[in-house]
Order: structure tokens, then sequence, then C-alpha cells
């Protein structure tokens, strides 16, 4: 029972269907993943008080957009519904379409 539970603790993310790679390193074994998602908030929230935020938020988008061929068809389906990536539409038009 114990022994079997120590023998399979660090195993028990390579289950079938799991998300996430298992963690054996630590606490900031995903730190890059994380970064990677909080990264457009912690732009927006820090420099949108400021004149120049609309420009990194824009420089933001465009990153966010260059991987629009990977996931255009959830902007598509989204474009009615979000206000921002509406606005950046018209804009990067040509390239939705590069599935």
């Amino acid at each position: 029972s114990k022994r079997h539970r120590r023998s399979t603790m660090g195993s028990a993310d390579l289950r079938v269907g799991s998300v996430f790679p298992p963690v054996r390193y630590g606490v900031f074994q995903n730190a890059g993943f994380l970064l990677f998602l909080f990264a457009p908030l912690f732009f927006f929230f820090s420099f949108f008080p400021f004149l120049w935020g609309f420009l990194n938020l824009w420089w933001v988008i465009e990153i966010m957009l260059s991987f629009s061929k990977f996931c255009g068809i959830w902007i598509m389906q989204s474009k009615e519904n979000n206000f921002f990536l509406s606005i950046f539409w018209l804009k990067n038009s040509e390239r939705m379409f590069c599935l």
C-alpha cells in the first residue's frame, strides 16, 4: 500500500490523456509555460495607464495573431464577439487563411 504509492508517485501524470508533462524537478518546471500564458496580461495591466500602452498592446496582439495559422478557425468564430479581434480583423485578414 504505502510502498505502492511511493513507487507510482513520480509517474502519476504518465497516464493516457494527460495534458501536462510529468513534473519531476520542482516547482519551476513549467515556468516558461506560465510566463507564456500570463505575459500578455502583465503587458496589458502594466502599460495600459500610460500613453504608449496601446502601442505595447498592439505589439502583444500582433505577436498573438502571428500564431493565427494554428487558431484561425477560432478567430473566425469569435470575431463577432471579441472587440479587439474585430479591431484587428481587417488589418490581419490576409493572415487568417494560411491554414
